[in-house]
């Protein structure tokens, strides 16, 4: 509820200004956020009349979709980092950022939890398969190897 709050004030700070001459948006999305996000689309649409194209995947690969159309209303990314990418690369206006959600890492499971999957360290048990999103362009992805190193690699200290 908290998180569809928070994206429904960054539609409307997107939007005051907003000319809706165009009568049509187009946004990239995170791929994390696609099912609040076409929720808050639906009533939005109703609410103005106006036509959301949505173009949803890992942050860095709707990055890439939207510097090569050249097109684009909002990038939505799933991580700050992506969107400080953006501003880098001249692709939004850094004025324009908003932090409006952020996301909870989470170990999903199958259903009813068969092998008893409580920790990180449950995952390096035997017959166990772990995948995770390709960390180049899903900021999951990177979240989950960087987790995975803090709890797993200890960084060893270089002695002089």
């Amino acid at each position: 509820m908290l998180k569809k709050f928070f994206i429904s004030l960054f539609l409307i700070f997107t939007f005051q200004t907003y000319s809706f001459a165009n009568q049509k948006l187009l946004i990239f999305v995170g791929a994390a956020s696609k099912l609040p996000t076409e929720k808050i689309i639906s009533n939005f649409e109703k609410e103005t009349g106006i036509k959301v194209e949505s173009i949803f995947g890992g942050s860095g690969y709707i990055l890439s979709q939207m510097k090569l159309s050249k097109k684009g209303d909002i990038y939505f990314p799933g991580s700050s980092d992506y969107m400080d990418l953006a501003i880098k690369e001249n692709l939004v206006y850094p004025e324009s950022q908003k932090i409006v959600v952020y996301l909870v890492n989470a170990i999903n499971v199958q259903r009813g939890n068969p092998k008893n999957i409580k920790t990180l360290r449950d995952l390096i048990k035997p017959n166990i398969k772990v995948a995770i999103a390709n960390p180049q362009g899903v900021c999951v992805g990177a979240y989950a190897v960087e987790i995975i190193e803090k709890k797993f690699f200890k960084k060893r200290k270089r002695v002089i």
